[in-house]
Parts: structure tokens; sequence; C-alpha cells
């Protein structure tokens, strides 16, 4: 039989979440506007470009999962809903002006046996768009040919023309080839005269990306600090005896409660030989005595991820062994922080890291030189954390970029897999580790781990 996993009474309270700010939703209608015109300089007055929903994915036979927003189209609009398509223009489009949203609304009345539709009040609220601009899909098409200036099927792009748009997305989310967006897309692509003026939408939305503003570094800062408080509450609880699913739903637990919609991915709670596994998500072990556990998670709160990892010992206490492969693994991940800085190598600590561990695994006698020693090494060590929890790639640090540092060793003939991730702000300074509460040094991990014990003692 197992342990249950018991919360310290305490913890709740000196783990507080910031309070929510009552005009987060003012930040973010504020910020959409100024990503709206940064786009419209960027596809000049001859472009359009147009972002689209991807579709609902079906769980079972009458049940979807919960629906998550394209990135993309949520960094310009800010909703999280089905069927919603952006269109925007150089141009402006008759009176609606240069941005218009399509999407279906509720006149306020009626009930519904699901999630309520909003309001076209509350859609223009909340994009920060006029209500004019707001909608209904039924009017897609003829607005997004009135954009383009093509009338009818056959018709060509007018000269200078662009559209942006994704159709390589759109054809692998399965979009369908009669939805008018996708088709009146495909047809200008394939058409000689019109094709290299189909453009994908991401070239122009990942830079603005890369660096986030003030709303957005917020919002990652919470999604970290509910992931803080799930991995405090974890290092406690965690016990020889447990399965991994328990720890999983003890950090999802803590992520929920301090206002994340969920998980940025599937918690990584890796015991054992699962600890070698970087992408493990079955979570069903029993956890066992004398164990390392790999526990790699992170909130989504507001469409923004955390991703954090720490290594535990499952009975509180490392082995030599663990701690010196441990500490090797820390040593290089705190000189690969230390090299983010603006106007560095989006590269470089990745290849700081790796020299020191191939340096370390020599060392150690595990590997004959630094180039077999990488093995033991088999994932990138280095990020961009944003919208998408592998965001868009860069190339230099810059300020208001935010990256993790996550170096790992995985010994799989000794079952012993080990990996520590941080979320690094890039400032105008140098650096700031935003995942810094949680412990990391053994020393702090294990004494972490004992007060969980200590209490679990005293409440016996």
């Amino acid at each position: 039989m197992t342990n249950r996993i018991w919360i310290p009474p305490l913890l709740l309270l000196l783990l507080a979440a910031p309070a929510v700010r009552a005009d987060e939703d003012a930040d973010l209608a504020e910020d959409l506007k100024a990503r709206r015109q940064k786009v419209l300089a960027a596809i000049g007055e001859e472009g359009v470009l147009v972002l689209r929903s991807r579709p609902p994915a079906r769980f079972s036979n009458d049940v979807d999962y919960p629906f998550r927003e394209d990135n993309d189209l949520h960094y310009l609009t800010g909703l999280n809903q089905p069927n919603t398509v952006l269109l925007m223009s150089g141009r402006p489009i008759g009176s609606l002006g240069h941005a218009v949203i399509f999407t279906a609304t509720s006149r306020g009345a009626g009930s519904s046996l699901g999630n309520p539709l909003p309001t076209r009040a509350e859609v223009a609220a909340q994009s920060g768009l006029a209500e004019p601009a707001i909608l209904g899909t039924q009017e897609l098409e003829a607005t997004f040919r009135k954009a383009l200036g093509v009338r009818g099927k056959g018709s060509k792009l007018p000269a200078g023309r662009v559209l942006h748009y994704n159709t390589m997305q759109a054809a692998r989310e399965g979009v369908a080839e009669n939805d008018p967006v996708q088709a009146i897309a495909m047809e200008l692509q394939k058409d000689r005269s019109s094709g290299r003026r189909v453009r994908p939408a991401r070239r122009i939305l990942a830079p603005l990306r890369t660096i986030k503003s003030p709303y957005e570094i917020a919002c990652i800062r919470k999604a970290i600090h509910a992931t803080a408080v799930g991995l405090d509450a974890a290092m406690r609880a965690i016990r020889p005896g447990q399965f991994e699913y328990e720890v999983d739903a003890l950090i999802t637990y803590h992520c929920r409660r301090l206002g994340c919609e969920g998980m940025a991915f599937p918690c990584i709670v890796g015991s054992g030989p699962n600890s070698c596994q970087p992408h493990y998500t079955l979570n069903r072990r029993c956890i066992e005595n004398g164990e390392l556990v790999v526990i790699d998670v992170g909130g989504d709160y507001r469409h923004y991820a955390a991703d954090i990892t720490r290594t535990v010992p499952a009975n509180g206490e490392f082995t030599p062994r663990q701690r010196s492969v441990y500490e090797l693994v820390l040593r290089a991940q705190e000189a690969a922080i230390e090299v983010v800085k603006p106007g560095a190598a989006a590269g470089e600590p990745d290849r700081v890291a790796r020299r020191l561990l191939g340096e370390g695994l020599v060392a150690l006698g595990l590997a004959r030189n630094t180039r077999e020693a990488m093995r033991y090494c088999p994932h990138g060590f280095s990020h961009p954390l944003g919208m998408d929890v592998h965001d868009v790639p860069v190339r230099t640090l810059a300020p208001g970029m935010v990256v993790t540092i996550e170096p790992g060793v995985y010994l799989r003939e000794e079952d012993l897999g080990i990996r520590i991730e941080d979320d690094v702000l890039v400032t105008a300074q140098g650096r700031e580790v935003l995942s810094s509460a949680v412990p990391k040094t053994v020393e702090a991990i294990e004494a972490l781990m004992a007060t969980g014990r200590g209490a679990e003692s005293a409440r016996r």
C-alpha cells in the first residue's frame, strides 16, 4: 500500500499566489493593439494577413479535448474559442478598419448546454477592437475577397498585393478544402502569377513574439510561481512507494489552484529507469527506495508557459554516486546560465554546458573523450519559452526574451537520469532566473525533503 501525499498545512500560506491584477484584461487589450500595429507596419499597405482557429480535437465519440487557441491568433486577438478568424489589411477594409474578427457570438439571451458564447461587446473588450469590426463567420468570404481584391474563382491577386497565411499549418491541421479561407488561399498559391505572393504568416509573427512585453513577462512569472508551488509541495511529499501519477496530480492541483488554465505540457515524472527517458509522460510506475525522480513540469497561465525541472532522491538523500553526477549537471547549468546576456548567441549556453559535461563525464570514467560522452546527453540544453513551451526560435539573445537552461545526463546502464532546468529572462543588464525560488542544490533539496518528513512524523 502506498503512502498518501501529505500537504504541509503552512505551505499554502507561505507560498500564496501573487495577487491577480484587476486590470490584467485591460493590459492585454493594450498589448493586443500594439501587436496589431506592428503587424500592419510589417505587412505594409499592400499586405493582407489572415489567421484562423485550429480545429477542435476529438477525445472520444462525443467529447472534445479542452480547446486551446492557435498561439499566433491568440497573440493578436486574446481570444480562445473555435471557429474564429482574424483578417488584417494594410488598406482599410471599407468602414471596418484594418482588422476584423469573424466569430460566433451571442446576443446575450437564452441558454446553452455547453460553454456560453461571448457577446460582441465581450469579444470587442477582450480583443481591443471596436464592436463594428466583430462579424459573424457567414460574412467571412465576401470580406476576405474584398480585402484581397479577388472577386471570384480564378481571379488573380492584384499586382503588389501579398497574402500572409499559414497554408502548411492549415493543411497539417486538417482544415477542410471547402473552407473559404483555405480554398481561396490554396487557389492563389497554386496560381503561377500569384503563388509567390502567398507567404507564411509565421514569418511576420515570429520576430514579434520573441521579445516579451511586460504583460507577457508577468504571465510567465505567474505560470512559474504556480509551478514552483507545485514542485515545493511535491518535493516535501514524495516518498518511496508512491506512484508517479501522485506527484503529477499534486503539481497539477497547485497549478490549477493558482490560476493556470492547465499544464503547458503533459507532466514528466520519471523514476528509476524512467528518469532516463527525457520525454516520459506515462507516470504509472511505483517509485522505489534509492531511486532518483526527474520532475519536469510547467503550468500554463493565460496562454504563457513555465518549464522547470528538478531531480530529487525518492528517499530524501542522494547517494554518493547520484550526488557526483548531480553536482556535475548543476555546475554545467550554472555556467550556462552565466552566459545568458544580450548579444550572446542563442546556442552559447548549450555549448558551454556540453563542454563542461563532456569533461566531467570523462573525469568520472564514463567516457574516453568528450565526444563519446555526448551519448549520455541526447537532447538540447536550451530553448526559448513563451506561448509555446518550445517557443519561436532565435539566433541572438536580446532583452525581453525568455529561455530555458536544462542540461541533462542519462546513465541508462545505472537507471540514473538527472536534468535541472530553470527559466531565465534576458534583461538589459544580463539575466534574471525567474524560477530561482525552487531549490536545486543537493543541500537545499535534502533539507526541503527532510522538512516534509519531519512534519509528517510530528503529525503522526
